[in-house]
This record gives structure tokens, sequence and C-alpha cells, in this order.
């Protein structure tokens, strides 16, 4: 799309959904955008809008157009993001939102609290770790659980309710076509997933003043990625508060905190492949991962959302290469005390992964580094 594309004009409306709950939408490029939840009603702010489309706005040289004033505390945190982006990934510098100015910040926003949860690492040690307390989960279909998807939406719900239940928190769903819209969606996931969950939350104010996003990557492996510390609060306006969670800790470190807990043990679900029915396909990387790292603790077995019927050796040594990006975090695995056949598999995956000059320099950095930090 070009600099002379027609604006993306914003005028959110209210409607009743089809499941009787409400509906916030915006014609966005001649296709609407949505958001809607039965279990609270809805902001139909232009903030939650210009969130979800202010990246795809950016990498487009396209401009967004609100007829009216904007949250001051949102105009703010923004005012940065277009020059970290153009660093980043090479968009246009320039803010792109065309609006008449601030308004008024907001007198009194809900008191509840909510984490952003989807059964994960991060989402189980952002709900449990260190006594954190929230009073809501909330959870959007449709972006890592396909709209259509309903068999494993239903799975995934009634694992949501147990977790909600036991930890005296409520559900807080919503549905939306972010990534089915042909403009929200015209930026690669992993660079707007974090904003897509900060419209989400912006939307839900009227049940929620805090959103809590769990972090993704520990600081010393801080990347340009779609949820980043530096970029998760700026979306903030003065009715919800966006928080990027605890960032000092890896992966193996989360997995080490939550790894003894029964809940976990039955409702841990890490797997975006949407290949198999379940919880977890046990094969991709991300699952593959994830499983020695409980191994690593003896606890594997445990996990009852994991299928063990494949010795986890031999799915390690089904993966054809890992990730460039994700390479350097699996030396340090080889400090987790894993059994034998495991532990050479993870070296015989390092080593097929990246050019054989680099292993032996990871291998002997993975000896000196401290267990747990891998993201």
């Amino acid at each position: 799309m070009s600099a002379r594309a027609t604006p993306w004009r914003i005028a959110p409306n209210r409607s009743t959904s089809a499941d009787g709950g409400e509906r916030v939408t915006a014609g966005i490029g001649g296709a609407p955008l949505w958001f809607e939840s039965a279990d609270t009603p809805l902001e139909a702010c232009f903030e939650a809008f210009a969130t979800a489309l202010f990246q795809p706005a950016l990498a487009a040289r396209a401009r967004i157009v609100v007829d009216g004033p904007l949250d001051p505390t949102w105009l703010a945190g923004t005012k940065g993001l277009p020059a970290l982006y153009a660093g980043w990934w090479g968009w246009d510098s320039a803010f792109p939102v065309d609006h008449a100015g601030a308004g008024a910040p907001a007198s009194a926003p809900a008191t509840a609290s909510a984490a952003c949860f989807t059964g994960g690492v991060d989402s189980f040690y952002t709900l449990l770790a260190q006594g954190r307390r929230f009073e809501r989960l909330l959870f959007v279909h449709g972006y890592d659980i396909a709209l259509n998807d309903h068999d494993r939406y239903a799975t995934f719900d009634a694992s949501l309710q147990a977790v909600a239940a036991e930890t005296g928190t409520t559900p807080l769903r919503l549905r939306s076509n972010l990534r089915e819209h042909p403009i929200a969606s015209s930026v690669n996931w992993e660079m707007n997933h974090g904003a897509a969950l900060a419209a989400a939350g912006l939307v839900a104010a009227p049940a929620i003043g805090r959103l809590t996003i769990p972090s993704s990557y520990r600081r010393e492996l801080l990347r340009p990625w779609g949820s980043h510390p530096e970029t998760d609060p700026a979306w903030s306006t003065s009715r919800v508060a966006i928080v990027h969670d605890d960032w000092t800790l890896g992966r193996e470190a989360k997995v080490a905190a939550i790894v003894h807990e029964p809940l976990v043990a039955r409702h841990l679900r890490v797997c975006y492949s949407n290949s198999t029915p379940g919880m977890n396909c046990s094969s991709c990387i991300k699952c593959v991962r994830t499983m020695t790292a409980l191994a690593s603790h003896g606890r594997l077995s445990a996990f009852t959302t994991f299928d063990r019927s494949v010795r986890l050796a031999t799915r390690l040594d089904a993966i054809r290469a890992i990730p460039e990006h994700l390479i350097a975090v699996w030396p340090p695995m080889l400090e987790l005390g894993l059994e034998p056949d495991v532990q050479a598999a993870v070296e015989r995956l390092i080593a097929r992964s990246a050019p054989v000059h680099g292993v032996r320099r990871w291998v002997r950095a993975a000896a000196r580094r401290a267990r747990g930090l891998f993201p």
C-alpha cells in the first residue's frame, strides 16, 4: 500500500454480538474490525483500534484518522514508537495517527487487574509466581486459536475455567477477527501480537484497569519482538495500564518456579501448531523444548497435556533444526541434568542446527552459564 492510500478512518460503534454479548466495530479499509465479549461490556474507544492498526500503518506508510481527541497517556506513550520501530524493522518514522488533540484523562478506571492467559509457561508463571493476585484472566479467541476452530477452543475454554476456579479468578473471554482482517493482520504476528493484546485490554476497560502481558524473552536475549518491555507499556491509557511482566527470568527459570504445581501439570498448553485436536502436539519445537525442560526436573511424566508415548530423545531427533533466532537458547539445556539419551539428542540437535565452527563455542559457553537462563 502506498502513502497515497485512502486514510483509515476510525469510527467505532457498539452492537450486540451473536451470543448476546457486546461487540465494538470499526470499518477499516472497507472491512469491519471487531472485538466482542459475553463476559463484560466493552469500550468503543479510538485508542484500542489505533493500537491495533498502528504497526500496519507504519509498515504501509498509511494514515489513521480519528475524528476526536485521544487519551493523553496513550499519546505520550506512543509518541516514541515510530522511531523505535523504524530502527527495528525499517518502517516509516512519522507518527501515523491524525487526531483532534489530547482529551481529558479518565476519572475512574476500573480497579480489577487482569493477566493475559493462554495456559503456557509464561502465563502460568505470571499467574502463580511470587503470590501475584489477579481478578481476571484475559484470553482472545481468534488470536492463537482461529475463530472457526470451535473444538480446540472448547478444550481450552474448559481448561481456562478450571484454572480460574482453582485460582479464584474469573475468565475474561473476548473474540476478535483481528488476525483475519486484511489490514490489521498485514503485519507479521510476531511483530504485532503485543499491540493486539493491548488493544483487547483497552476495549475491556469497563472490566479492568490493569493488564499484565507475560514476558517472552529475558533481559539478556531481548530482540525486536511484538511484545517487549519498551513497547507494551506504551499502549497504556489513563483507563488501562498495560504492564510487561518480569523479564529478568528466562523460560527455564520460569519452568523451575511452576514445575511442581499440580494445576500446571494438568493444564499446561504451549503449542500453537494447531496440528492436533489436543492441547499440545508434543512434536513441534516449542512442545519438545518444554518437555525437555520438564524432564530435567524429573516431572515430565506428571504433565498430562503431553503425549509421552514416544521417547523424548526420539522427538528431539525428529526436529530438523532450531530456528536461527532460538539457537542461542538451547546450549544451556546441556547443563540441566538431562538423562544421557536426551542429553545426546540435544547435542545432536544443536550440531545440525548451526555452522560447525560455532557449535563448539556455544557448547563451551553453555558450560559457563547458570542453569535456567533461556527464554
